[in-house]
């Protein structure tokens, strides 16, 4: 999910059971505990077992103009995949990172 001080919104969906949030920071915001921070944005990875709908309600729960995340650069790509990859062998549990698709109702 992504939340930003300045409105931007847009979108990245983590099929399975896991999705991503993020969030921008201003000059005096830190990162909650156990997020990755990188360029100037916060991003957390949860567990829960949601559709897309339910995972975007979810971010926005978090506030701060939370949504689910929008990776647009490639090394920002690698620095979550890292992040989650990180993740996925604590937990053994599969992760896909793709695009709202607006037919899919559920997971």
């Amino acid at each position: 999910a992504i939340s930003s001080m300045t409105g931007f919104l847009s979108y990245i969906t983590i099929w399975s059971s896991h999705f991503v949030l993020s969030y921008t920071l201003t000059a005096a915001d830190r990162c909650p505990r156990g997020w990755l921070q990188y360029q100037g944005n916060c991003y957390g990875f949860f567990h829960n077992k949601l559709s897309w709908h339910e995972a975007e309600i979810e971010c926005q729960s978090y506030g701060r103009g939370t949504h689910l995340a929008s990776i647009l650069a490639r090394a920002e790509t690698l620095m979550v995949s890292k992040h989650i990859s990180i993740d996925k062998k604590e937990t053994g549990v599969d992760v896909w990172i793709g695009l709202h698709d607006t037919h899919q109702v559920s997971i």
